[in-house]
């Protein structure tokens, strides 16, 4: 299908496109959903659809979804995207309060933001976001996930992105009166700044994979897997479970007010080489000439190959319990060791760049216990500690 027009899907309306189907915009056409429209562009994994220019040479423009309160789901799925805007200020995808469902989607345009949600409703799913080969943040939202809605990013895969930028920047979304947002099962390959960063931000941050974090380039402040500051008068509390780090600067940085809880999570080789930064750490509770964070809470995680577990603390409330860890802890908290954990692998450097999700999964069973690790049955409620633990809920006192 050839376009050469820009393309409004109009209030009530319903543009489908099947799978198998190749649409072909000609330089600089846009296509847009407007609030109350709707697209269902849902290719398979034998058939997907393509989009793509029309002709040898240029560059289209960009899907755009509006929305508002209530507006109707767009679904995309097993979806190629190349020769979209070669712009690093025009994403490919922009859900601009909308609702949207974006699954398996491949970007062959490595010169421009993937997909930006702006007070939107989404599910971004099974994604495979390449490195950059420009100066953009591979993915980005404002405002926050929208009333009644959700916000999910679970198991895409995300490339590097170059210099002052992070992977995902995210802001907006604090209880209880706004849903806040998810990342499951993701992973990222690595970063000159900082892999999540959610300022202002409540998060539930679960099961991903974070790897090969460090400042480097034009970067002005640290690099963390996960990071955030104040938005305002709005600080991040953000949950991390089960996810598991390697090679990076610093697992998480929690400044200017923010409060982290970080439970069965397992970090191995925390180090600051491979970037420019002069420090590292496990935890950050600041930054350079930032405020403290209120502090973090960590609980049945393995730490394994250290530089230091708290680095910038001075006034924040940092508690350790019943962690392994490399060396003591001397502040609040209890219950920790400083044990083997006798994880069953741990790789080298050259063994963790991978090219797509399913190949990073080594990782899980790299980081699985060998039988008598101190790890077993020793975290909360009976389940081991560490990152490789079963997703969800574990109770116990429960009733035979």
């Amino acid at each position: 299908i050839v376009i050469t027009t820009n393309v409004t899907i109009a209030d009530n309306s319903v543009l489908v496109i099947e799978p198998g189907v190749t649409v072909a915009l000609a330089v600089g056409i846009n296509l847009t959903v407007a609030n109350g429209g709707r697209l269902l562009a849902e290719g398979t994994s034998n058939a997907p659809i393509r989009f793509t220019r029309s002709g040898a040479s240029g560059y289209w423009g960009s899907l755009t979804i509006n929305g508002g309160p209530n507006s109707p789901e767009s679904r995309v799925a097993y979806a190629e995207f190349e020769f979209n805007a070669n712009a690093t200020g025009t994403p490919c995808i922009d859900v601009n309060a909308g609702t949207a469902f974006l699954d398996h989607l491949t970007f062959r345009n490595t010169g421009a933001p993937y997909i930006h949600v702006d007070g939107a409703s989404f599910v971004i799913s099974h994604c495979h976001f390449p490195s950059a080969t420009a100066q953009f943040e591979l993915c980005h939202g404002t405002g926050g996930v929208k009333a009644g809605g959700h916000g999910l990013w679970l198991r895409n895969f995300f490339g590097k992105p170059i210099g002052y930028n992070d992977v995902v920047d995210f802001t907006g979304g604090n209880r209880p009166a706004q849903p806040i947002v998810h990342f499951i099962e993701n992973v990222f390959l690595g970063s000159d700044d900082d892999g999540l960063d959610l300022d202002g931000t409540d998060a539930w941050i679960e099961g991903n994979i974070f790897l090969h974090i460090h400042k480097n380039g034009a970067t002005p402040d640290s690099a963390s897997a996960i990071s955030g500051g104040s938005n305002g008068a709005d600080t991040s509390e953000i949950t991390a479970v089960g996810n598991l780090f390697y090679d990076c600067d610093q697992a998480a940085t929690a400044k200017q007010g923010n409060f982290y809880t970080l439970l069965n999570n397992t970090v191995v080789h925390q180090t600051h080489q491979g970037g420019i930064d002069t420090d590292g750490a496990v935890l950050g509770v600041a930054d350079a000439g930032t405020s403290q964070g209120a502090g973090a809470y960590l609980e049945a995680n393995i730490i394994h190959d250290a530089e230091q577990l708290v680095r910038y603390l001075t006034n924040a409330v940092v508690t350790f319990s019943n962690n392994l860890l490399p060396f003591a802890w001397s502040g609040p908290g209890g219950g920790n060791t400083t044990n083997d954990p006798l994880l069953k692998h741990v790789p080298q450097l050259a063994g963790t760049v991978f090219t797509n999700w399913d190949q990073a999964q080594i990782m899980r069973d790299w980081f699985n216990l060998l039988p008598g690790s101190p790890a077993i049955g020793s975290g909360p409620n009976g389940r081991d500690r560490g990152g490789v633990i079963p997703r969800g809920a574990s109770l116990s006192g429960e009733p035979v």
